[in-house]
């Protein structure tokens, strides 16, 4: 019996290594498999790309901060900000994007309210013209047209309107005829692009100009 003992121990002595060789190869697999689950999952959900036509930004100017508690903005332009499909970003997005980026506040009371009035692109298929007189037969000229028309207002707390600033541009350009759908695309972001920079410069000079202490940044 001592004899078997003494074997038995020896033996279970010997399996030990191989055993623990073992549970090391099981962990290095399941290692294994984990990574590759992990870069299966990185590449099956890509970083997202930024968009090709980012709404106008105007984080880069400096703020407009006024004697207000909040900031509201509405938009009663019945068209409801209409544009066509040649608008990658639309005039009326743009220009609460505006709002955004230059409006600030810091008061205690008052409010400040943006009246979107009008914020549309649209085309409009011209006729062919010489010397000013349409040309039949002629193909049709395309002219995208933005248009911007804003109100911004300090208002009292009773509802009363203190200070009011308004700015209206719009902007019209020749497509060429039978330019591709990204060509157009490209035009009409340029065109809203060029005009929200006249409606900023025409905003900020009538509010400079209207709001006084209202206007606390200056």
């Amino acid at each position: 019996m001592a004899v078997l003992e003494t074997r038995s121990s020896q033996e279970r002595a010997a399996l030990r290594p191989i055993a623990a060789a073992r549970r090391l190869a099981s962990l290095r697999l399941a290692l294994i498999f984990a990574g590759l689950s992990l870069g299966l999952a990185a590449c099956g959900s890509p970083a997202p790309e930024p968009p090709k036509y980012p709404v106008p930004s105007f984080q880069s100017e400096l703020p407009l901060t006024f004697d207000a508690q909040r900031i509201e903005v509405r938009s009663v332009d019945w068209t409801n900000g209409g544009a066509d499909s040649d608008f990658p970003v639309s005039p009326i997005d743009a220009v609460r994007s505006w709002a955004q980026d230059r409006l600030h506040v810091k008061g205690h009371e008052n409010v400040l309210r943006l009246v979107i009035f009008k914020a549309t692109g649209l085309r409009v298929d011209m006729p062919y013209r010489e010397d000013g007189k349409p040309v039949s037969g002629k193909k049709t000229v395309e002219e995208e047209e933005v248009v911007i028309n804003a109100t911004l207002e300090i208002v009292a707390p009773d509802g009363g309107t203190i200070h009011s600033a308004s700015a209206s541009v719009s902007e019209a350009r020749n497509i060429a005829h039978g330019a591709s759908q990204d060509d157009r695309q490209q035009a009409c972001y340029a065109l809203v692009r060029d005009v929200m920079g006249k409606f900023d410069q025409e905003m900020e000079a009538q509010i400079r100009d209207i709001f006084g202490p209202y206007l606390l940044s200056r």
